[in-house]
């Protein structure tokens, strides 16, 4: 199994390496898409595989590195075999920080890896905000989509999640945004997030699952001294834009697999008929016991239906 990193291609960072770069943030001053940073998953047996890739997207706050041992997964099973690409979103992970932060553009930094890779057609597999990204590239560019798969998302925006569901992710943000990380100037990695822990504690964010997937995206520069690889504050200026959606008018008549968290509010009962009406392909699957990660909580049945979805599709 191969694991590359990609990194967006600007004139600060042609032709470099990983090691030295890996923490390298570029800010890009444009409503325009970016090139995304990805990682590619790929063995012998993708080679000579013809069939669609994977383009795997995460969710707010999220990044290419909660995908890895998904892909292994996917990579291992599918029939037939497909190449994996899983990106980190702008704004995340190694990829640009920009001021600008919406679906559109995160759909139109999709278009531009399509380019990048040289490639016409793609299965799209989006989480959260990843998976409200690739419906919105499903519905106005269904020509690039094969099919679609949506981790714990709908498409449907109602006033209920507007006030109670995304307004969780706003507040972690603005906590994050209050932690001082000057201090940790010189400390080691290891320490440095058992100190930033203690904080967030603090700070009233007490699920050490939530913490600890938090606390992946700190990061230590160079010079040692520490940041977020989430562009905190542009993510809080523009994060009424992830409230923005109305897909009522598209269709997008392809293959759709939705896979939600039984115990999620993400994708709740009321949704399952106005969801029909957009994709009328769909199969919508609820696994037991699961939140909102439910491919990080349940990953092997997470990956069997994926793998089902797929291998029905031929």
């Amino acid at each position: 199994m191969i694991f590359i990193k990609r990194f967006p291609n600007t004139k600060h960072v042609n032709n470099c390496i990983k090691s030295k770069f890996k923490n390298l943030h570029v800010s890009v001053n444009a409503k325009t898409a970016v090139n995304l940073a990805y990682q590619v998953i790929q063995n012998d047996k993708t080679k000579n595989s013809s069939a669609n890739p994977i383009i795997i997207s995460h969710g707010l706050m999220g990044q290419s590195n909660n995908w890895k041992s998904v892909s292994k997964c996917l990579l291992q099973d599918l029939v037939p075999n497909r190449k994996i690409y899983v990106i980190d979103n702008r704004n995340h992970g190694d990829s640009p920080h920009t001021p600008d932060h919406s679906y559109e553009l995160m759909s139109d930094d999709t278009v531009q890896l399509y380019s990048t890779l040289g490639l016409t057609e793609a299965v799209l597999l989006g989480h959260s905000m990843g998976g409200r990204a690739f419906m919105h590239t499903a519905l106005t560019k269904p020509e690039k989509v094969s099919s679609l798969i949506l981790v714990d998302i709908s498409p449907i925006i109602e006033g209920d999640e507007v006030k109670t569901i995304l307004a969780d992710p706003l507040n972690i943000l603005k906590t994050l945004a209050t932690i001082d990380l000057r201090k940790q100037k010189g400390i080691e990695l290891h320490e440095g997030r058992k100190i930033v822990d203690k904080e967030l504690k603090k700070l009233s964010i007490d699920r050490p699952g939530l913490r600890q997937f938090i606390l992946q995206n700190l990061k230590q520069n160079p010079d040692r001294s520490w940041s977020w690889k989430i562009n905190i504050p542009t993510l809080i200026e523009k994060y009424s834009n992830l409230k923005l959606l109305n897909f009522k008018n598209f269709v997008y008549d392809k293959p759709v697999l939705i896979v939600a968290g039984e115990k999620s509010n993400f994708v709740p009962i009321s949704h399952i008929e106005p969801i029909k009406k957009i994709f009328p392909n769909v199969r919508i699957e609820f696994v037991p016991n699961a939140g909102h990660l439910v491919h990080m909580e349940h990953s092997k049945l997470f990956c069997e239906i994926v793998i089902d979805f797929l291998a029905s599709l031929h």
